[in-house]
């Protein structure tokens, strides 16, 4: 599963400004989030299409503890209409 441009376009607004030295976008990320909700794999088994799997995993973990990614789906949810919305567990490596 992959974003198309268009979904990438309407969830865009609800993410943080990268900043700094960024090796991994967006839609790179956010395709590394889908494919391992799809194939239930570890970050370590991640395709290297998505980036190094620490970066993601780091990167990942920060917008968890940060509750951005919670933000984003109760924004993209309440955009689409949607009231109560679907709730992932994310855990990174230790």
């Amino acid at each position: 599963m992959r974003f198309t441009k268009e979904q990438y376009e309407k969830i865009a607004p609800y993410l943080q400004v990268q900043r700094g030295n960024v090796r991994i976008s967006h839609p790179q990320m956010l395709g590394a989030l889908l494919y391992m909700a799809e194939n239930g794999c570890k970050w370590r088994s991640l395709p290297t299409r998505f980036g190094l799997w620490h970066t993601i995993s780091m990167r990942m973990n920060r917008r968890a503890n940060n509750r951005v990614l919670n933000q984003v789906f109760e924004k993209w949810n309440a955009q689409r209409g949607k009231t109560r919305p679907r709730r992932f567990l994310l855990i990174a490596p230790a």
